[in-house]
């Protein structure tokens, strides 16, 4: 038996070498690379304290981070120590550097490189003594060298404690903390992997994104099947002959058609006679665009337009005649159908926009159309943003180069499945398989599955082609710089917990509504000492649908608030947030428009609270208030919703423009489409700007068309106005599913069982005035990410 035994030992220790050494063959190295190369700060700074400073960085592929790179200034002393986290923040390697020199790049190899897996956040730190080298700004958008990368927003990330774990983040700043990584080659077909130890599905994983085994990427550019918003400034031509620019009277961007400021001007065209015309190169009109919008201004007489291919004489697509708009200062977006060669008004094509008429005094700001398989950068249709902001926003995680979404990403059958996951379907031919989606999911307290964020647009490996969910969840969680202690959220976890403990009152919400809100290094106050300022990062997860009858009559919606802020502990709290009375809603705060209405609708369940402040919803009689001028002059004021409440201690205000629903006490359903609006001539939401766009993109627009601007995707001036804690004997305590009735511990005879995480040291800091504002989103990135209602 001795024998055998060491004859096995044998066979098996020599199987290993073989391993090894087959392993070193297939994992053939490349040179080393570093995300910082050469780069070298201009600005240095000092606090007279110690940090850790750190910078987060991925590769596309597996490798070894060699040794440890930072930039030390001339003012520099005292030794330093190199480390290596995971993205949870486990130390996976450190290293004291030695034979420093006076400053610039200093260099220490690890005692053994580390092994770091493909397309996986880790994070490289040093500490410094007193001075260090700071660009704010560094970190923003992700430095590319080959593999190996820095991620994009949140990072530059800092911990006031020398040797812990850097998790906080300010103004993306580069402190100039590197790497040193060699990336190993692709595997040979010598040596194929062993199958002796499949992996097993019985134990799903507990992350929110379980690691892929896919190779793929998703691609920075590919076709987007669904109806993509392109809109080119006139001025943006490739060449025009007998057109003149001229300054227009009013902003009209083409980048921006939700904010029209008056007095602000641009420059367009005018001398608009005669056959001059306007080229414009390499427009991708896709699988084919049913018209062009013209946003024009005509003083009086008419016009006529003519769009073309290739030259002024080239083929003709379309024509149309423009009537007088009443003055050089009133636009209109008018269609010009591209009816006449509509087999050629496709792919990508030059355009030439002809002025054959005699009226030169038309202004010509932009023109804009619809085109579905169009190409698409992903990076750019997740979401359109406001640079114009007081705080520090949440950035748009890139997902190009990301790992495409495969199978082995759901959970594993045996997993428990919360009521919330897996309801949502594709409802368009261009919308991503339902699989997809359901790849997105994260495993709660309760270790049940629910669904979570997920971006509006992904990859299709079954079609090789963008695709769109249809509906949005607002920021990325990941880019808040309290991730670490919110999560992924649980999308109805507070929902599923309430149904357990009431069965026979059970609130169930749909899935487009849930909203994540980031808002990263808000400027507060102490309210007992306004001179004492901090800073506080917050995200906010709501349940804030704008396009059924939920909204017109429960008062009860999920919302999960997280946050930190400087010198004080961590919270998060999970509650329903109460907004006004069950049965009631109230009308948007405008001229006419100011009163609580009881919606007709029995609310769902009964026995909810009444608390917080009102749901604002627009209503059918609220348009048709006032003077023919009056009710022009307000009607934009009439087309938003603005939910109010308290939820720790703070007024939280959560403003949505453009909903898809209207209140109509006519109909069975009392909701209304607001995009049906636009096809009265007579009402006054049909001459704005949205709605002369819809008018001219071509066929009939219904509420649930991409095409509809009414979508519920538009967010702008939300905020809160404070953050308050009392002194706490624990840091986590227990309440009923309102946030009443707080105790230590659960007790689930009186429903008080949900966990909720708060400072044993209460505060109260406050914002004012503008400093509370989110900046302005829109969701749908202008038309570009197929996000519809509803949403």
């Amino acid at each position: 038996m001795k024998k055998i035994k060491y004859i096995k030992f044998c066979l098996l220790a020599a199987l290993t070498l073989l391993l090894s050494f087959s392993s070193t063959i297939i994992h053939a190295q490349t040179a080393p690379l570093t995300v910082l190369t050469t780069q070298a700060p201009s600005t240095f700074k000092t606090d007279g304290i110690p940090y850790e400073l750190g910078m987060k960085f991925r590769s596309t592929k597996e490798g070894q981070v060699s040794s440890i790179r930072f930039w030390k200034p001339a003012n520099e002393t005292g030794s330093h120590t190199g480390r290596i986290w995971s993205e949870t923040g486990t130390l996976l390697s450190s290293v004291t550097f030695a034979n420093e020199t006076p400053s610039g790049w200093q260099q220490q190899a690890l005692n053994t490189p580390l092994n770091i897996q493909a397309n996986t956040n880790y994070v490289v730190s040093v500490n410094t003594n007193t001075y260090y080298p700071a660009t704010n700004g560094g970190m923003t958008n992700s430095i590319v060298n080959g593999d190996l990368s820095s991620v994009a927003g949140s990072n530059g990330v800092y911990n006031t404690t020398v040797g812990a774990f850097p998790t906080n983040s300010y103004q993306n700043t580069n402190y100039f903390r590197d790497i040193s990584f060699v990336a190993a080659a692709p595997p040979t077909t010598s040596n194929p992997p062993t199958t002796s130890n499949p992996p097993t599905t019985s134990n799903p994983p507990t992350t929110s994104n379980p690691p892929t085994t896919s190779t793929s990427t998703i691609p920075a550019s590919s076709k987007a099947p669904w109806p993509v918003f392109q809109r080119i400034d006139a001025l943006k031509s490739s060449s025009t002959v007998g057109l003149t620019k001229v300054w227009g009277d009013y902003f009209e961007n083409s980048e921006d058609p939700f904010f029209l400021l008056p007095g602000v001007q641009t420059q367009e065209l005018s001398n608009t006679s005669g056959g001059n015309y306007a080229v414009y190169n390499n427009i991708d009109l896709g699988s084919g665009a049913e018209a062009l919008m013209l946003r024009v201004a005509l003083a009086s007489g008419t016009n006529a337009v003519e769009v073309r291919l290739g030259s002024a004489s080239g083929t003709l697509l379309g024509t149309c005649s423009i009537n007088s708009t009443g003055s050089v200062s009133t636009y209109r977006t008018v269609p010009c159908p591209l009816t006449l060669n509509t087999a050629l008004a496709k792919g990508i094509q030059n355009l030439v926009i002809r002025f054959p008429g005699t009226n030169s005094t038309m202004r010509f700001n932009w023109f804009a159309f619809w085109a579905k398989d169009t190409t698409q950068t992903i990076d750019q249709v997740q979401k359109w943003q406001s640079t114009v902001m007081v705080n520090r926003p949440a950035p748009v995680i890139p997902i190009a180069g990301s790992p495409v979404r495969t199978q082995d990403l759901l959970p594993a059958s045996s997993a428990t499945l919360a009521k919330s996951y897996g309801l949502w379907s594709p409802g368009k031919t261009w919308e991503c398989p339902k699989w997809i989606h359901d790849t997105y999911w994260v495993k709660a307290d309760d270790n049940k599955i629910y669904p979570t964020w997920h971006p509006p647009v992904d990859f299709n490996p079954e079609t090789n082609t963008y695709c769109t969910y249809g509906h949005e969840h607002g920021d990325d969680p990941r880019g808040s710089e309290v991730f670490t202690t919110a999560g992924m959220p649980a999308f109805g976890y507070i929902n599923e917990q309430h149904a357990i403990n009431d069965p026979a009152n059970p609130r169930h919400e749909d899935h487009f509504g849930h909203k994540v809100f980031v808002a990263n290094n808000w400027t507060m106050y102490n309210a007992n000492n306004s001179s004492n300022t901090t800073k506080c990062d917050v995200l906010v997860k709501i349940h804030m649908g704008s396009h059924s009858p939920d909204a017109l009559t429960n008062t009860a919606h999920e919302m999960f608030v997280a946050g930190k802020c400087d010198g004080q502990q961590a919270f998060n709290v999970k509650q329903f947030g109460l907004f006004g009375a069950p049965g009631y809603f109230k009308e948007p705060e405008a001229t006419y428009c100011d009163a609580f209405l009881p919606s007709g609708i029995t609310p769902n369940p009964l026995n909810q609270p009444t608390d917080g402040a009102h749901r604002a919803i627009p209503t059918k009689d609220c348009y048709a208030r006032g003077t023919q001028a009056e009710q022009s002059s307000l009607v934009q004021k009439r087309t938003f919703e603005y939910w109010l409440t308290e939820f720790v201690r703070g007024d939280f205000y959560f403003r949505v423009t453009n909903p898809a629903r209207i209140y109509d006490a006519s109909s069975t359903t009392k909701i209304g489409r607001t995009v049906d609006l636009c096809y009265s001539s007579t009402h006054p939401l049909a001459k704005t700007l949205l709605c002369q766009e819809t008018l001219a993109a071509g066929s009939q627009v219904v509420w649930d068309d991409p095409r509809s601007p009414f979508r519920g995707t538009v967010g702008i001036e939300s905020h809160f106005s404070r953050l308050a804690f009392d002194n706490s004997s624990s840091s986590v305590i227990y309440t009923d599913a309102y946030g009443k009735n707080a105790r230590t511990s659960p007790d689930s005879s009186r429903k008080i069982t949900f966990k909720q995480i708060v400072p044993i040291q209460g505060f109260d800091y406050r914002v004012s005035g503008q400093d509370s504002l989110f900046p302005s989103v829109d969701y749908s990135a202008l038309g570009k990410n197929g996000v519809r209602a509803p949403n």
